[in-house]
């Protein structure tokens, strides 16, 4: 009765979205316990050596306590045990201060900023041109200014987008005058977002 998230229906499945969902989670657990446990299994095995109980067994009967990266807001809701806390957000630092020209920058956004980055796994620069022109052409017919982290220059970009080689995303989303972030949809980021109340 509980969604894989793997699946795309909504939570109100009818039987077909329900056998779809039970093969899913038949698939799923086969894959975690014939691939991801063999691959975690060796590196276990180089860390502790070979004498260690199967890894479920480990997680079944020697683990008092779970503590998983989810957040309640952002899933379906699940039946947890009491031993299972969720900590999701456990990430997000203590603020430190922007730099000078960004501070500034969005201090004086009068019609607020758009933070634009897809975290520190993707290269936006990897991106095709067109697609980067797409949103340099959407940009500069918005009224806010967009922070955009970018590893490359980028000359056709229109005056109101800011680029950046690197940006401290947590520190920028929390700024009051950031109005919306487009990201790659990363659990970690949307976290922050939804942490700073940010579309």
């Amino acid at each position: 009765y509980i969604l894989n998230y793997l699946m795309k229906s909504g939570s109100q499945m009818n039987f077909w979205d329900r056998i779809y969902n039970t093969i899913t989670l038949i698939y799923a657990k086969f894959w975690h316990l014939y691939v991801f446990n063999q691959q975690t299994r060796a590196i276990v095995e180089r860390s502790f050596g070979e004498n260690l109980p199967p890894l479920n067994d480990v997680l079944a009967n020697y683990t008092s306590m779970y503590f998983i990266n989810s957040y309640h807001a952002l899933l379906q809701s699940r039946p947890f045990p009491p031993n299972v806390i969720e900590i999701g957000g456990i990430h997000i630092k203590e603020k430190q201060p922007l730099a000078m020209d960004l501070q500034k920058i969005l201090d004086n956004a009068k019609n607020g900023a758009i933070v634009m980055s897809f975290g520190s796994l993707v290269r936006t620069s990897t991106l095709p041109k067109h697609v980067i022109r797409m949103f340099m052409n959407v940009f500069s017919r918005i009224p806010q200014i967009v922070i955009l982290k970018y590893e490359e220059d980028f000359p056709e970009a229109p005056k109101n987008v800011i680029m950046r080689k690197w940006l401290s995303q947590r520190d920028l989303i929390e700024h009051e005058k950031v109005v919306a972030v487009i990201a790659h949809g990363g659990l970690s980021s949307t976290i922050e977002v939804v942490n700073f109340g940010k579309p």
